[in-house]
Order: C-alpha cells, then sequence, then structure tokens
C-alpha cells in the first residue's frame, strides 16, 4: 500500500506545552548512547553549559528528527545473520520480537515511498519559549524513502516577528546530489535567558544585551549516526562580559565565531582562542577610545562654555582617533 498526500495543512498548532495526558512510550527502548573517547585537548558542549545533559538530550530529538528525515540507507539490506533466514523464519521472529503490529514488508518497498507529502504547511504554530510569537512551517518532498523520491526535501521555519528562521534542504537527494545544508538564524535574544547555561571560570560570563546567532552548514550521516559541520557565529549586542580573571568589561558589539562538527547531539565546540583575546582586545580599546572621547568633549564644553564648536570637536576626534586630518 503507498499513500501520498498533495498538500496538508495545519493550523493553530503547539509545541513543547504541558500536556493534559501524560504521554507514554511505545516500541522498545532505545539502547544506550555509547560516547566515544575524545581527545584530551578536544572541547565538547560540556565544557561551556552547565546543564549540558539537557542540552543533549534536545540535539538528540533533532538527530531523531533529520535520521527519520533521510529515510533508510541507500543499500541497506539485510545483515549477514539475516540473509540466511527463509522469509517465513525472518517474518515469525520479527513478530517475536516486535508483535504483529509493528512487522513491516518492507521487502515490497519498490520504485516509489510508501509515503509522500508533497507540501506541508503550518500556521501560527505556538512554541514553548517563544513567547509573544508563532512559528510558520512550510515543508516540502516529505516521504519515508526520499532516495525513491528523486525532489529534494525541504524545510522553512520563520517567527512571526522575524527574530528566527531555519532552513533545511537534503541536496543528496537531488538528480545531481549536493550536499545536506542546514542554517539557523535568532535574531535579539535576551542574553540573560542563556547566560545562567553557560559556564566559564564558573561564574556567569555574560549580563545584559542582546545575542544573534546566525549560521550555515552542511550535515549527513557519519560513522556516528547524523554529523554536522556547522560554523556559527554569535554577534553580542551591548553586553557586560566577565572574564575568568573577574575583570569586566561593556562590548557595544562583539562577534564570536564558533565551530560545530561531529555527530549532532554531542558535538564537539570550537573557539579560536587567540582570535577571541585580539577581539576582546580591540573591542576594549575601541570602548576606551570612545569613552575617552565623550569624556574629554564634556571637559572643554564645561571649560569653554559651549563655545568649542564643531569644527573644534571634530579636531578632537581627529586627535583621540577618528579619521586623520587631509594633508
Amino acid at each position: 500500500k503507498r499513500l501520498a498526500l498533495d498538500r496538508v495543512v495545519v493550523s493553530d498548532a503547539s509545541s513543547g506545552e504541558t500536556r493534559a495526558v501524560p504521554g507514554r512510550s511505545v516500541g522498545p527502548t532505545p539502547e544506550p548512547v555509547v560516547e566515544p573517547d575524545v581527545p584530551a585537548e578536544t572541547r565538547t558542549i560540556d565544557d561551556y553549559l552547565r546543564d549540558a545533559q539537557k542540552w543533549k538530550e534536545r540535539l538528540a530529538q533533532v538527530r531523531e528528527w533529520l535520521d527519520k528525515l533521510s529515510g533508510p540507507e541507500a543499500g541497506s539490506g539485510a545483515t549477514p545473520e539475516e540473509t540466511q533466514e527463509t522469509l517465513r523464519e525472518r517474518l515469525e521472529r520479527e513478530v517475536r520480537e516486535k508483535g504483529y503490529a509493528r512487522v513491516r514488508a518492507s521487502h515490497l518497498v519498490e520504485g516509489r515511498p510508501t509515503f509522500t507529502i508533497g507540501e506541508l504547511t503550518i500556521e501560527k504554530m505556538r512554541l514553548a519559549g517563544l513567547e509573544g510569537e508563532t512559528l510558520n512551517v512550510s515543508a516540502r518532498n516529505l516521504s519515508t524513502h526520499p532516495a525513491l523520491l528523486g525532489r529534494v526535501p525541504e524545510i522553512a521555519v520563520d517567527s512571526s516577528a522575524g527574530t528566527m528562521d531555519f532552513r533545511l534542504a537534503m541536496g543528496r537527494f537531488a538528480a545531481q546530489p549536493t550536499n545536506n545544508l542546514i542554517h539557523f538564524a535568532w535574531r535579539g535574544l535576551p542574553t540573560d535567558r542563556i547566560a545562567g547555561d553557560l559556564k566559564i571560570g564558573g561564574q556567569r560570563p555574560l549580563q545584559g544585551g542582546t545575542i544573534d546567532l546566525s549560521g550555515t552548514g552542511q550535515w549527513g550521516r557519519g560513522p556516528a549516526g547524523i554529523e554536522i559541520d556547522f560554523p556559527l557565529q554569535a554577534t553580542l549586542h551591548n553586553v557586560d562580559l566577565t572574564l575568568p580573571t573577574g575583570d569586566a568589561t561593556k562590548l557595544d558589539e562583539f562577534v564570536l565565531p564558533i565551530g560545530l562538527s561531529g555527530p549532532l547531539d554531542r558535538p564537539r565546540v570550537q573557539v579560536d582562542d587567540s582570535g577571541l583575546s585580539q577581539a576582546l582586545l580591540a573591542a576594549g580599546k575601541q570602548r576606551a577610545l570612545s569613552e575617552a572621547q565623550n569624556r574629554a568633549g564634556e571637559l572643554l564644553d564645561k571649560e569653554v562654555g559651549g563655545q568649542l564648536g564643531e569644527q573644534g570637536k571634530g579636531l578632537l576626534n581627529n586627535l583621540l582617533g577618528g579619521q586623520k586630518k587631509p594633508r
């Protein structure tokens, strides 16, 4: 049996809210994930987040979604043990292991997916943690077997106020295969909302202001399941930064590149420490220069009685590091 839906529209949905009726797990319990050994110099989210396990669980949910969207592995067949079984023996074994309701005739899937959605639209979806906004979701070419569909599965998510957007494309299923792409952006995220989850030197490193997150990368199946190569850029606006030394500084704007790679639910984190130090130094110098210009202008206004004039103030800015006066 095969089912194909041209268009599906969902309105006023919600995600992440407390259920009126508690859910219950069905099916076999998944095997616990064995975390691989990593070199001592490699940093992971455990090194940067206080409650890393909570974030791993969230990322594991995303990994599960992407794994289902990817469909079965192309060319994945029976294991060596299964190839020794007859069809009747395999069915009897699966009935014992899974029960009649979960036995699938996967050998009958040829040429076309068993289930396809041409276009999926979700309007005004409420998301826990995104108060005051709703999400619009648009997806195309979804199926149980994307390798058999011959069209690129795509997903786009946009928030009603324009603060968040997400794009996903599975280019490996195109007529001329390309990389699977993923894009994510969240603008104006209150710093205090996430600062409590960060751990740097055992203290809260960021306070006040906002953060813009943006990144575009690649993803796909690898030896450890769904893996990513995702350069992320965090731009801090009007943030108070407390360094591990205890020193604090105000950053009007600061850009921090972060590299995420490896298994999606336990990624490696790469931050260029030397680049971070140089960027912080430059930001601190610019802040000090701006304060010096403002303070000097205030003092001169006070002494001269406001008669300095725009030309004199321009000369002051040049002396303190503004644009050089042309010769």
